[in-house]
């Protein structure tokens, strides 16, 4: 058998380092918190007939300044009529904006919402492709209907718990959007969103990081997977900079990322992705992961 190589050397020493922790559990990531804003305070259904087909009923929503950006990830619309009973009705569109009405501008359309009688309907919009990303309030959901809704059919409805200005609308054929208290209404659309923060802090810039550098020394060395392993499976201290762990950027924190430390270092592997392993940046891709400690970047 010939001798071995450095670079089989190196392969070696990595598989017998990693393989033995293969088993082992790492630490995902876990994403921020959903926040529920609801638009309605009562709990009443009053049907509001009398939309035709092209108009929309829609809600301002503004989340916590502190949250922004934000994910919307489902929708909840109130659907009713007098009676009940009537077949499910299959609608245009929900559409998301930013900014209020009129000055706003389409940011998400959802086409073919299914709307049941009698119930506040949910719509999940997180497996949709794309983030649905909201960098600042604040905000429009609104339903766009398809059909024209008769006093007996069913349609958008209230609450009946007085109507707040400035947060009800309806985009009417003729007239734009107006807000639904100057017509008299006497409650607010059933209406909510579910939402969570991109970053778990927001209310300011990203941090800026160094993927690769787990012991935060502004190198990229064998001390980094060393750090790494000894976050996860050695009781020790958690990294300062969770996200300069993740150096395979798949939004968690586990083995995987040690072995992309241990090939890039010495097998020759692709360097951590951006910001990578040398200069200070943020992260491109949105994650639960974070920064206790913001690393020295000067």
């Amino acid at each position: 058998m010939s001798p071995r190589t450095p670079f089989h050397r190196r392969v070696f020493w990595i598989s017998l380092l990693v393989l033995p922790l293969l088993f082992c559990r790492g630490i995902d990531a876990q994403p921020c918190p959903e926040v529920l804003d609801e638009n309605h305070l009562g709990p009443g259904t009053i049907t509001i007939p009398g939309f035709v087909a092209g108009e929309e009923g829609a809600v301002v929503f503004e989340a916590s300044a502190a949250d922004y950006p934000i994910e919307i990830l489902r929708v909840g619309i109130g659907w009713g009529s007098q009676l009940g009973g009537n077949p499910q009705s299959l609608e245009e569109a929900i559409l998301i904006y930013e900014g209020t009405p009129p000055g706003v501008n389409l940011l998400f359309q959802l086409d073919g919402p299914l709307l049941t009688d009698g119930f506040i309907n949910e719509f999940d919009l997180e497996p949709l492709p794309g983030d649905i990303i909201i960098n600042s309030g604040p905000f429009v959901v609104s339903l766009l209907f398809a059909n024209s809704s008769t006093p007996t059919g069913p349609s958008m409805v209230i609450d009946g718990a007085g109507c707040l200005p400035g947060q009800n609308y309806v985009n009417a054929a003729g007239l734009g959007w107006a807000d639904l208290c100057t017509f008299g209404a006497s409650g607010n659309w059933l209406m909510h969103v579910v939402y969570r923060s991109v970053n778990c802090g927001g209310g300011g810039t990203d941090p800026v990081f160094r993927r690769g550098d787990a012991n935060s020394d502004t190198q990229f060395n064998i001390a980094d997977p060393v750090r790494l392993l000894s976050a996860l499976f050695s009781s020790g201290n958690p990294l300062e900079c969770v996200d300069s762990g993740d150096s395979n950027d798949d939004g968690g924190l586990d083995i995987a990322d040690a072995v992309a430390m241990l090939i890039s270092i010495f097998a020759g592997g692709a360097p951590p992705p951006a910001p990578g392993p040398i200069l200070c940046g943020p992260d491109p891709t949105p994650d639960g992961l974070d920064c206790l400690i913001e690393p020295d970047c000067t």
